[in-house]
C-alpha cells in the first residue's frame, strides 16, 4: 500500500510541476502549430516530447494528431481512444490543477477535446449510414448521451430489423433479439412491436400453435406479443364471424391469420347462412374447405329460391361457384349437382 501511495504522490507532484513549466506548454503549442501548418512529422515529434514530461498534454496532442483530416495517419478510432485516456487522467487531478490546465490550454480542455472527436466519429457514422458503421460507432463510443448517439442507436436498430426482415428466418429474428433486444425495446418502440409479432409468427410457423407456451420461456422480451395475439384470437373466436374477420385482416400474411381463417371456415360450414358463406368466399376465395362452403351456400339458397330461374341467378351472380350447372331430376323435381362431362 505504501509503495502505491508513493507512486501516486510522485505522479501528482510531477504533473503539478509540469503545469507550471512554460517549456512543456511551449512544446505542446509548437505541436499544435505544426498541425495547423500540416507538418505532421514535426507535430508528432513535439507531442511525443511532451508525452515524456506529462501524459495529459502528450495524449491530448496525439488525439489531435490522429483526428486531423489531412494527416496521412488520420485514424478517428485511435484519436478517440487516446482522447478518452487524456480525459480520464485529467479528471483525476484536483480542481485547482484542472483549473490551471484549462486556463493554459487555449484550444480547450481534454473533456471538450474528447467531445469534439466523438462528434467527428458520429458524423462519420451518420454519413456512411450502414449497419456495420453504426455497430462500430456504438462499440467504440460507450455510454454516450448525445443526440447523435441516440440517433445512431435508433438507426442501428432500424437497419438491423430491416436486415432480419430481408432474411425472414426465425434464426435472423432470434439473433436480432439476442443482440439488440433491450435497445430496441427502450429506444425503438415501433420496431420492437413489429419484431416481436414477427418473431412469434415465425416461431408458430416452425413449431405449431400448440407450442406457444414455450415461446414465453424462450423469448421473454417478446412474450407480450404471444399473450396479446392469443387474447385477441380468443376474443375473436368467442364473437360472431365478423370478429374473426377483423382479426384475420389485422394479421394478414401471418400464421395467425391462417389459423383464424381455418376457424372461420369451420364455423361457416357448420352454421353459416348462404349470404355469409358467399360474403367470406368473395373476400378469401381460397379459404379452407371452400368447395364445401360453396355447396352449403348453394343448398341454403335453394331452400328459399327453388325455381330454376332463381338458381340461375345464383350461378350468374357468383362466378366463383366451382360446380357445374345443375340438372333437373324430372321425377322428383329436385336439383342436384352434376359432376363430370355433360
Amino acid at each position: 500500500m505504501s509503495l502505491s501511495f508513493h507512486f501516486h504522490s510522485t505522479a501528482v507532484c510531477i504533473t503539478v510541476c509540469c503545469f507550471f513549466s512554460s517549456g512543456l506548454l511551449a512544446q505542446y503549442t509548437e505541436g499544435l502549430q505544426q498541425l495547423n501548418d500540416k507538418k505532421f512529422t514535426e507535430a508528432k515529434t513535439a507531442f511525443d516530447n511532451a508525452m515524456q514530461e506529462d501524459r495529459v498534454l502528450g495524449l491530448l496532442g496525439m488525439s489531435k494528431y490522429y483526428s486531423h483530416a489531412s494527416n496521412p495517419a488520420f485514424h478517428l478510432d485511435s484519436a478517440y481512444v487516446i482522447a478518452v485516456r487524456a480525459e480520464t487522467l485529467f479528471k483525476r487531478l484536483t480542481e485547482k490543477e484542472k483549473s490551471k490546465l484549462e486556463k493554459d490550454l487555449l484550444d480547450g480542455s481534454p473533456i471538450k477535446n474528447r467531445r469534439a472527436i466523438e462528434k467527428l466519429c458520429s458524423e462519420k457514422a451518420l454519413k456512411e449510414n450502414t449497419l456495420e458503421g453504426y455497430i462500430h460507432y456504438l462499440d467504440l463510443v460507450k455510454k454516450s448521451n448525445t443526440p447523435e448517439a441516440k440517433t445512431i442507436e435508433e438507426n442501428r436498430n432500424k437497419l438491423a430489423f430491416e436486415k432480419a426482415s430481408t432474411i425472414g428466418s426465425l434464426e435472423a429474428f432470434t439473433n436480432l433479439f439476442d443482440q439488440y433486444g433491450n435497445s430496441i425495446k427502450q429506444k425503438s418502440v415501433p420496431i420492437y412491436r413489429a419484431a416481436s409479432y414477427k418473431l412469434f409468427d415465425l416461431y408458430t410457423q416452425a413449431n405449431g400453435w400448440s407450442a406457444n407456451t414455450r415461446f414465453k420461456e424462450k423469448y421473454p422480451l417478446a412474450a407480450w406479443a404471444r399473450d396479446s395475439t392469443i387474447l385477441a384470437f380468443e376474443n375473436a373466436r368467442k364473437s360472431r364471424t365478423n370478429g374473426l374477420e377483423v382479426f384475420i385482416k389485422k394479421t394478414t400474411v401471418t400464421s395467425f391469420a391462417q389459423i383464424a381463417l381455418d376457424t372461420l371456415s369451420s364455423r361457416l360450414l357448420r352454421r353459416g347462412n348462404w349470404n355469409a358463406c358467399i360474403q367470406y368466399l368473395k373476400i378469401w376465395p381460397e379459404m379452407p374447405r371452400k368447395d364445401s362452403i360453396w355447396m352449403r351456400a348453394y343448398q341454403n339458397y335453394r331452400l328459399s329460391n327453388p325455381s330454376p330461374q332463381q338458381l340461375q341467378v345464383f350461378t350468374r351472380q357468383n362466378p366463383g361457384f366451382p360446380f357445374p350447372i345443375c340438372s333437373k331430376k324430372t321425377k322428383r323435381l329436385r336439383w342436384t349437382f352434376t359432376f363430370g362431362p355433360p
